[in-house]
């Protein structure tokens, strides 16, 4: 399979939902990150296809032959869905100056269903449900690590929320401006995933360059922003209720975008994976390697 027919293949239904007028990142995140059944985090991507959308509470997920091997079964007629797999190649073109061969990155396709698909599948104890009181807490200990290790300036005041690149600070609204912590945690998310571009970090090119909020590559950034908040808000617990400002034509542009390139969606998600390890200060792979 061509590393572009999987990039198309696990971004179709995104696009759906999008066609559809819906953000599909805007989900209840409460059971963490989506997670194979040895416990692994699925990042970047893969993280996004089995989550955003998805009509299942657990975020635990695993191979037809893994269900088997566990003495259970996956439910006759039940769909799996499409992740993506990087897997390494050697290329025929020889060796390097070095004498050493030549390699590429691939990407192939495999399927996953979530274990509430399944029958007869013990759902490990290390997946205990998370508490609301804590996943506040743990949201602001995720802010406070980044605002306090080198991070932007944090500054309440106004009615809009937004990153200033050039003065490296975040104006947030008070907290008493938000219907609840959720909505503003996710706002301030948004806001510190435009911030781990700039060019002392990330030094993300819609950031570090930044040509002004309506242009079209600032429009990228959004989207890899969005995608940083979904991340940070799993990993704390707390569902996504930010409303992003003039929706309807940031779903435009990205449609399009994702229709002339479905890796556009890809690279987002890679992009947003390695803010959110920066704010999370994970030491992470660069690529994505997780095998079912």
């Amino acid at each position: 399979m061509k590393t572009s027919d999987a990039y198309a293949k696990v971004t179709a239904r995104l696009i759906a939902l999008l066609e559809a007028g819906t953000v599909p990142w805007h989900m209840p995140w409460r059971t963490g990150m989506p997670t194979s059944i040895h416990g692994r985090a699925y990042r970047g991507i893969n993280a996004a296809i089995l989550a955003f959308g998805s009509p299942y509470t657990s975020n635990v997920w695993l191979t037809f032959n893994q269900a088997r091997e566990r003495g259970g079964c996956v439910r006759k007629g039940e769909k799996g869905t499409a992740v993506i797999l990087f897997k390494v190649s050697k290329r025929e073109d020889g060796e390097t100056a070095e004498g050493e061969s030549r390699t590429r990155l691939y990407a192939t396709t495999y399927t996953v269903f979530n274990i509430e698909q399944c029958d007869g599948v013990e759902l490990p104890k290390r997946f205990a449900p998370r508490g609301e009181v804590a996943a506040d807490e743990r949201a602001e200990q995720i802010a406070a690590r980044y605002l306090t290790a080198g991070g932007p300036a944090l500054v309440h005041q106004g009615s809009r929320a937004a990153y200033a690149p050039k003065a490296d600070k975040i104006h947030m609204p008070n907290r008493n401006a938000f219907d609840d912590t959720s909505e503003y945690y996710s706002t301030l998310f948004h806001e510190i995933g435009h911030s781990t571009g700039h060019a002392a970090r990330l030094n993300r090119e819609g950031v570090a360059n930044f040509d002004g909020f309506a242009s079209h590559q600032y429009s990228k950034e959004e989207l890899v922003a969005e995608f940083c908040a979904a991340y940070l808000c799993a990993e704390a617990g707390l569902e996504n209720k930010r409303t992003i400002d003039n929706s309807a034509a940031y779903l435009r542009s990205w449609l399009r975008d994702i229709k002339a390139d479905p890796g556009v969606l890809v690279r987002a998600a890679s992009q947003a994976q390695k803010a959110a390890d920066l704010v999370l200060g994970d030491a992470a792979e660069e690529e994505e390697r997780e095998a079912a």
